[in-house]
Order: C-alpha cells, then structure tokens, then sequence
C-alpha cells in the first residue's frame, strides 16, 4: 500500500484510518479471522474472497488488514479494534504483500531500488517478502515466465507469519489474453499459479491470502444476475474472471459486505465528526419532529415513516436522510458507473461541501435538498442522464418539465398511468387452465376469457371498456374513439 501523503492521513495513518472507519460485522470477522491466522490458529481461514459489486469495500477492507498488520500497537488503535484483538497477540513481525494489477504491468519489467528486475506477480511477490534475497528463490520462473512449482512453497514457508493481498487481479490477467510474447507469462500460467499459491497458502501456517474479485457478470450467459462489466473489461475480462473464480472459489471463504444499515455508519463516521451530547439531544429532537409530522400526515407518507423504528433510522442516518440513502443504495447502486459505497461517499461529500458553502439551513439533507445544479455535485454523480430516466421510470412522486425535476406530494401523471397499463395488463392477460387434460386433447386449451365489462374491438383487436359517457377506450392508455 502506498504511503503518498496525497492520499490524507486518513488512508496512510493506522491510527486516524481506524479512528474514522466503522467496523462492520463483515470487517470485524475478517480482521478476527486475520489474526488468528497469522497468530498461529489452524483453524482459521487461510483464503478469503472479497467479492462484491463495484465500490463495495474491497480496497478499504484490504486496507484495514494493511494497517493492522502494520505493527502499530494495537493499544493506539480504535477501541473496537482493541476490544477485537483482546487476549490475542499479534506476532512481532508480519510480512506483508500486497499485488494491485491495475498498478503493475504485464509487458515490462520492473527495476527495483536494489537493481532487481521484476517481470512478475509471483516475482513481484517474492521481492515484496524479503527483497533480492527473497527473488532468488523463484529468479527462474519468473526471468521465463513460468509458475515457479515447488519454490513457492519455500518462499511462503520462509516468510510466514505473512498477509498476501492481490486487488484487481482480472485487470491484470485480461491483458495477457492471446498473448505469448509478454514478460508476465502467459494467460493459462497465471491460473496455473493461482491454483498453486491457493494451494501452498492453505498448508504454510500463519500464511493469510486476500484476494478481491469483483461480482460481475455475462450477461449472455447470466442475464438474471447484476454486476458492472466495467471491472470485468470485456470479453477477455470475463475469460480471466471466470478462470479466476474456478480457481479461488474451490478454497476460499466468502467476505461479507456491509448491510445496507451499516452504511448509514460508514458514510457518517467518513464525513462527519462524533456528535457530543448536546449534538445528540438535537439529532433526537430533529427525529422526533420528522416522525410527529409523518404521523400528523400519514396518507401523504408510506405507513412505515411514522413507526419509532423509522425514528431510529432517521437517528442513524443523520445529517441525512434515510429515504436519500434508500434511493442511491437501491436505484442509484444499479447505474453502470455508480460504485456503491465508494460512490455515495463522493457525492455526500460535494453535497455537504455545496450545502455548507450556500448556509443551507435544512434540518436535514433530504432527496429534495440535493443540489443537482451545482457543477461538483452534477460531475461527481457522472452519468445524471441515465440516473434521471432511471428515477423518472421508478419514483412515484417524481415530477419534470424540460430541464426542471422537483418531488410533489401527489404521484405523478406519468406513474399512475404506468401503474393504470400494468393493471390492464394482468386483466387481459389470460390464465392457464387449470383443469387437467384428456389423453388425445393435447392440442386443445380453454378459450381465452374477456374481463367483465371488457369486450374486444373489431380493428384493433385489443380490449375496449365503454366509459359513462358512451366513448370506447382501447387498451393503450390515452386512445379514444368515438361510438
């Protein structure tokens, strides 16, 4: 991990990086599951799989690990950390690893400050364990790019207790797709080497092996499942992935990403401070008066707004919404290029920067607040087009007129006959019999039956229902015809 202090002491410091992260259920088990590893525990899992949509939390759960392992006394870390690491004690030393594909390049070698020359992950690995030294036990393998077999496990064995971290590995694989005149080796060798780094891992004690893998998909082949193609990168992304998953699936346990719950505590511990105890009577006063007003309006609002266990969503989600997270966690999370957590993180941050800067004086940010017409808000959503067609489509309450978008309190014109045509739908739509057929009546099922009240026009042969003032209205929402 890189110690560039343009990336904020947040990410480089161990103590401020735990200090503003919220352990989730799913980090705390695989940081639990880290130490017992490296601490001697053969019981503990030796592979973890971080599989998640993009933007999930992958990197910063890799980083946690990073951090950990670091060497930092655990007594100066968070409280939670504290309470996770007690009774067990980190090993003096931990070498760690850690391979990003997007960083490292397939077709030239890389010169170290010890004048070595790296042309692969398994060389890259070697070297980042125990430098030139450490290289000479698999040199051969990778000057020909080639699995390095058997010295593998002397390098592991050599080296533990370790932590080996491997994000973006499908990033890295996909270039070497039909390719053979490359210094990284071959497409077929870097599964051939996953295979036997899994393998040597799981029997070299105190040896800990993370690797992302992003949870994408073919659509032709899996149309029912949702991921982003964009870190897949295409038909030569979706080979390596899915060699990739054959591979790391068979041995490793599955991460799990943080619940939707748990994102309220991971967006407001990243761009807020922890409230005192006089913040604390405000957030409460402010989620009261939310939940009094639902109540006072309750067929303007979902039922659920008025229950105390919304309150307690309110609470938790505050200065925001819990309706403003629903929506970019459930609609927005399923645009190409929102990256979930990672994505709601950066457009809180340029709407809480653009809020500040206007005084806005809300009591909270709600969906309506959102200042979409402020160019750092608009830029960092990106694609606001497909975002805004995808709302109009689904938001109930969602009004527009030319450029202008607003929220209203009645549904909209275009929803309730979206809503209108869907009912018309499964009215005509006709029913399978459910009255079981003779032998030699195959070929035969019950006539199709016309809704009460609906009857067939003779041109268009769709469903016409006679309205009070004697006009016909056909099928599609909007045609009439005189009798």
């Amino acid at each position: 991990m890189s110690d560039d202090k343009t990336l904020g002491r947040e990410y480089v410091d161990p103590v401020e990086f735990f200090r503003r992260t919220f352990l989730t259920e799913g980090l705390k088990e695989l940081l639990d599951r880290t130490v017992r590893r490296v601490g001697g525990d053969a019981n503990a899992s030796p592979i973890i799989n971080l599989q998640t949509n993009f933007g999930g939390g992958k990197t910063h759960s890799m980083l946690a690990l990073w951090h950990l392992m670091s060497g930092t006394p655990v007594t100066k870390l968070s409280q939670e950390v504290q309470d996770l690491v007690a009774g067990r004690q980190l090993p003096a030393e931990v070498r760690r690893v850690v391979l990003v594909g997007t960083h490292l390049s397939p077709g030239s070698p890389t010169i170290k400050a010890d004048g070595t020359e790296v042309r692969t992950l398994w060389g890259e690995m070697a070297w980042q364990l125990g430098g030139a030294a450490a290289y000479k036990l698999v040199a051969e393998a990778d000057a020909t790019g080639t699995n390095p077999g058997e010295e593998l496990r002397h390098l592991v064995s050599a080296h533990a207790p370790c932590l080996i971290l491997i994000d973006e590995w499908v990033a890295y694989a996909r270039q070497l797709w039909g390719r053979e005149d490359l210094p990284a080796g071959t497409f077929d060798t870097q599964f051939t080497f996953a295979q036997s780094l899994t393998e040597v891992v799981k029997t070299v004690p105190g040896a800990m092996l993370v690797i992302s893998i992003p949870a994408s998909h073919d659509p032709e082949k899996d149309p029912g499942v949702g991921g982003s193609a964009i870190e897949v990168g295409g038909p030569n992304g979706q080979e390596a992935l899915q060699r990739l998953q054959n591979v790391v699936r068979r041995v490793a346990d599955q991460w799990r990403p943080a619940s939707s719950q748990e994102s309220f505590e991971i967006v407001r511990r990243r761009l807020f401070v922890e409230p005192n105890a006089s913040a604390i009577a405000d957030i409460s006063a402010v989620a009261r008066q939310f939940t009094q007003f639902y109540a006072r309006h309750a067929g303007e609002f979902p039922r659920e707004v008025s229950d105390m266990a919304y309150e307690t969503r309110i609470k938790a989600a505050y200065p925001l919404h819990p309706e403003l997270f629903d929506r970019l966690y459930e609609d927005w999370s399923t645009l190409e290029r929102f990256q979930m957590t990672r994505g709601v993180l950066r457009l809180m941050s340029s709407v809480v920067h653009a809020l500040w800067v206007s005084q806005d004086a809300s009591p909270m940010i709600l969906p309506g607040t959102v200042p979409l017409d402020v160019p750092t808000v608009a830029d960092t959503v990106g694609n606001f087009g497909s975002s805004l067609e995808l709302l109009s489509q689904r938001a109930t309450y969602l009004y527009s007129d030319a450029n202008r978008y607003w929220y209203d309190t009645q549904a909209s014109v275009t929803r309730k006959a979206a809503d209108y045509a869907d009912g018309l739908l499964r009215q005509t739509r006709p029913r399978r019999s459910r009255t079981p057929r003779k032998p030699g009546w195959s070929s035969f099922t019950r006539p199709r039956r016309t809704p009460r009240g609906l009857r067939t026009h003779p041109q268009c042969r769709s469903p016409v229902r006679r309205s009070s003032d004697g006009a016909r209205r056909s099928g599609r929402i909007g045609t009439w015809s005189s009798s």
